[in-house]
């Protein structure tokens, strides 16, 4: 499967947070899940022009993105959501990787981020190290927080 990456642009806003309800939607939330702190999931316009967001096509369908947010030395992966039918396709692998060359580009030397608790397993498969959780006001949904160490001569 070759991915194309380009990135975001502001009449993405709507295509991308499609996406995002998508894939939510895919772990059994409820569609009022995605209502609940919205400005966390939420891709703006914004967000778009002040974060580093890229977006994978395969066919000239967007079928997936992340967003970077910081500087390289406060550097967080933001967003990594996926297609539901390109989940475990090795997309979000695809995704993973251009991330951490996009990071690793950008000068920085590690990340940080938060993670769904669906997501962590694919955290941890990437290397990401977990470093805790914390309680959110969702009873029994809690964020996961994880690290990441870049290092120059990774392949990704």
């Amino acid at each position: 499967m070759a991915l194309f990456f380009r990135s975001a642009e502001v009449d993405d806003v709507h295509q991308l947070n499609d996406l995002t309800g998508r894939s939510a939607l895919h772990w059994g939330y409820e569609p009022e899940f995605l209502e609940w702190e919205p400005q966390s999931i939420t891709v703006t316009a914004a967000s778009i022009l002040e974060d580093q967001m890229m977006v994978a096509e395969l066919d000239g369908v967007a079928i997936g993105y992340y967003g970077l947010r910081g500087t390289p030395d406060d550097l967080s992966l933001d967003k990594l959501f996926v297609e539901p039918t390109h989940i475990g396709t090795g997309v979000g692998k695809e995704l993973w990787n251009h991330a951490m060359a996009t990071c690793r580009c950008l000068g920085a030397t590690g990340i940080s981020f938060y993670s769904d608790p669906n997501a962590a397993g694919f955290y941890r498969a990437m290397g990401a190290t977990w470093i805790r959780e914390v309680e959110t006001s969702r009873p029994g949904w809690n964020l996961q927080v994880f690290s990441y160490r870049l290092s120059p001569e990774s392949p990704e």
